[in-house]
């Protein structure tokens, strides 16, 4: 149990690591063809977000375990929605507001889809036609960005890295970041079954918050390079690359039935992101104040919490 763990953990530090590298790599790679901004942050998240968890989804489906990969992703939107996005607003990072509060819109209008395809159905399943529709809905954000985007980067003080350095730095990174994934996996399914945690629990807090390693490195970039769009376009990014993106592919590949009680993270999702676009309708600061942010990493406290009570 404890050699799991060690290992849990230096899975996790590796996975930051190579997370670390890869948007380093890719941030001066663009710099080294001058691309615009909104594809540098698309591609950390396309790799260093999507790639550990399009592995767990395609495993988490061979071995059947739908669930696991269920609140793995829904629990990834949570952690990004109100612990990141608290923790960059209260850093001073988020500092554009209508750009978080069109990020936010996306990621409401996607919930709200995700829900109908849900509920419209006479049972909670996802088949290979809902899957079509979330993975249509992908491509049209995806369309939707490259039409409203066109920024190219601006060439800023700080010194571009050798592009040999910057080239080695992605490539281990990506190599790097499904290696570590795999191990985060495998021992959180041994704590899992040790500590006699459920499937869904395990899914929903420690392995969620696993894979929003990636957008902590993110802001952490992106506050030390002053860079505030790239979080918002990451979080925004992650949260429906989630929910479209990924859940597209997996019902796809296998039919998959949502548990009700997923209900509930579901309508959390939209309540908090509600919440948000209101704090800045309402408010008169250029961002999310510090009350408010508190007020949004506290509620994932009061979610985790309320996930370990169910434990013990």
């Amino acid at each position: 149990m404890i050699v799991t763990g060690l290992l849990l953990v230096l899975g996790l530090v590796v996975l930051w690591t190579g997370t670390t590298s890869f948007i380093v790599g890719t941030f001066h790679l663009g710099r080294h063809f001058k691309l615009p901004e909104f594809v540098i942050g698309l591609s950390a998240v396309a790799c260093s977000s999507f790639l550990p968890k399009f592995i767990f989804c395609m495993v988490a489906i061979e071995k059947n375990q739908t669930e696991l990969m269920i609140g793995s992703l829904l629990g990834n939107n949570l952690v990004n929605l109100t612990l990141i996005l608290g923790l960059a607003a209260l850093t001073g990072t988020a500092i554009y507001q209508n750009q978080l509060r069109k990020n936010l819109l996306l990621c409401l209008a996607t919930f709200l889809f995700f829900a109908v395809i849900l509920l419209i159905r006479s049972t909670p399943q996802l088949p290979p036609s809902s899957g079509a529709l979330l993975l249509i809905g992908f491509i049209v954000y995806l369309g939707f960005l490259l039409k409203n985007n066109k920024t190219v980067i601006p060439m800023i003080t700080d010194q571009i890295k050798p592009f040999w350095k910057t080239l080695l730095l992605f490539c281990l990174g990506l190599t790097v970041i499904p290696i570590a994934s795999l191990l985060v996996i495998n021992k959180a399914l041994q704590v899992s079954q040790s500590a006699t945690l459920s499937i869904t629990i395990m899914g929903l807090f420690p392995i969620a918050l696993g894979f929003a390693l990636p957008e902590f490195a993110t802001l952490f970039f992106a506050f030390k390079q002053k860079k505030e769009s790239i979080i918002f376009r990451s979080l925004t990014g992650s949260v429906i690359t989630n929910t479209l993106g990924l859940f597209g592919i997996s019902s796809l590949l296998k039919p998959m039935t949502v548990p009700s009680y997923f209900y509930t993270e579901i309508g959390g999702l939209i309540l908090v992101t509600l919440l948000s676009c209101l704090f800045l309708s309402f408010s008169e600061r250029a961002t999310l104040s510090k009350i408010q942010s508190t007020l949004l990493i506290f509620l994932y406290v009061l979610y985790a919490y309320s996930l370990l009570y169910r434990v013990f």
